[in-house]
């Protein structure tokens, strides 16, 4: 979930449920618009490669349902 910090403008993704909740109810955050979810199913195998390369992982020699996967597991 993405916040703004009214005071700052600094924009903060926080994964932590705890943390969400105690966020939610301070008056200095805002909660703003999640991005959103990438269908990576639909991206082609290339495309896919690349992208991993961007988030850290190392995707050569996977197969594509693999890559998804993994990608997958980083939204988590």
């Amino acid at each position: 979930m993405w916040f703004l910090n009214k005071e700052t403008g600094l924009k903060w993704e926080v994964h932590n449920k705890d943390l969400i909740k105690r966020l939610i109810i301070h008056e200095t955050y805002e909660v703003i618009k999640e991005r959103d979810a990438i269908d990576y199913s639909k991206m082609a195998y290339k495309e896919l490669i690349e992208f991993a390369k961007t988030k850290g992982i190392n995707a050569i020699g996977f197969k594509k349902h693999e890559i998804v996967e993994k990608l997958n597991g980083l939204e988590e």
